[in-house]
């Protein structure tokens, strides 16, 4: 089940306007507005920012970028593969 932290904060813009910002904090592989956006490769399925989506750990194997969203792990696994027979 996927649970959601609400932070609610009031601030001041340059025009002394009073705003609000609220955001949710995500889990099970989710992140921004409303959690509406699932995750990347992240290492170990950690969960990611909840606010952009970057991997803060770092990616699983064969995964690369800010949200571990480039690469595949098949052509990781292919690769080791390929080592074990060369080796």
């Amino acid at each position: 089940m996927m649970k959601k932290m609400h932070i609610e904060t009031i601030y001041m813009n340059m025009n002394n306007d009073i705003m609000y910002n609220s955001l949710s904090e995500c889990d099970g592989g989710k992140y921004g507005q409303d959690c509406g956006n699932t995750c990347g490769s992240c290492i170990n399925e950690t969960q990611c920012h909840h606010i952009n989506g970057t991997c803060l750990k770092g990616c699983d194997p064969g995964y690369k970028g800010d949200k571990c969203t480039e690469g595949n792990k098949y052509y990781y696994i292919k690769i080791l593969k390929f080592l074990k027979i060369v080796c």
